[in-house]
């Protein structure tokens, strides 16, 4: 796709001072970011336990598989939705990739380096069946909290062992709760990444319900969306085949957050609900 409608989707850092003040909601933000960026994400006063991030032991790995042809989509002609999984590969990971692969649906993963390092194999799965890869930190820290130098390791550790374990060089990153600053940014710049946010939030993390998670998607999805979703969350994988039967009959096109925006550049923001109400187009 072209620069420049990757362009669009960026929104401008702000300026001026603002109140700062997330909370852990397992994934999801509430209160607003610190002095230099305030991140527009729908808010919830409900809290969530921190996710946790030790998973039983996976089967051994299977025998790996070809990976699929490269292809060309065109977002601007076809109605496209990214999904997003984050917080992975945990034990439903698996599971997941069967429904994906049963529908011929792409998707990105935001991978927790410390869980890659757990399940290599399942990585090497998600990268292997053509779904993109991007960093989700090594620990799911809040950055924000962190020295540069801690955002740093954080970042670069988490690359390092996607693109020694897939083959992949990850080019996007999605932060922790969706928490950002300058200096995260710059940080994401140094590392080569982009900041990649959502515009659909079915709050999974609350909803331990698949008809429920699948329905709120359902809802606020527009053309173009980029939607966050968990698949350390049961009820969310449930809901996955009912949602791409959904989107297959309204010839939706599933696709990867890079066939999405195109090219991106390292440290730029993009994706939050209340941005480029041109591109949140409806799906009719």
């Amino acid at each position: 796709m072209l620069l420049a409608v990757a362009a669009a989707w960026a929104f401008p850092q702000d300026t001026g001072t603002q109140s700062t003040g997330l909370r852990d909601t397992g994934s999801h933000i509430t209160g607003s970011t610190d002095s230099s960026t305030t991140l527009t994400i729908a808010a919830t006063k409900a809290q969530a336990p921190t996710a946790r991030l030790s998973w039983t032991e996976l089967p051994a790995p299977e025998a790996p598989q070809a990976s699929p042809a490269a292809r060309r989509v065109d977002c601007s002609q076809e109605r496209c939705v990214a999904l997003t999984f984050d917080d992975g590969p945990g034990p439903h990971t698996k599971r997941l990739l069967r429904i994906l692969e049963q529908y011929d649906a792409r998707a990105t993963f935001f991978l927790v380096g410390k869980m890659v390092h757990a399940h290599p194999w399942v990585a090497r799965r998600i990268a292997d069946a053509g779904h993109e890869v991007g960093v989700h930190s090594w620990s799911h820290p809040d950055l924000r909290n962190l020295t540069a130098q801690q955002v740093r390791a954080q970042l670069v550790r988490t690359r390092r062992i996607i693109e020694q374990t897939t083959g992949d060089r990850p080019v996007l990153s999605r932060p922790p709760y969706g928490a950002s600053s300058e200096r995260v940014r710059a940080e994401h710049r140094r590392a080569d990444l982009a900041e990649i946010l959502w515009t659909v939030d079915p709050t999974d993390w609350k909803h331990r319900n698949a008809r429920v998670v699948r329905r709120s998607v359902e809802r606020d999805l527009r053309r173009n969306s980029i939607v966050l979703l968990h698949d350390i969350r049961p009820t969310t994988v449930d809901a996955i085949p009912a949602l791409l039967r959904h989107l297959e009959r309204r010839r939706i096109t599933l696709v990867t957050v890079s066939e999405l925006l195109g090219e991106t550049q390292p440290g730029v923001t993009y994706g939050r609900p209340d941005w480029s109400p041109q591109m949140q187009r409806d799906l009719r």
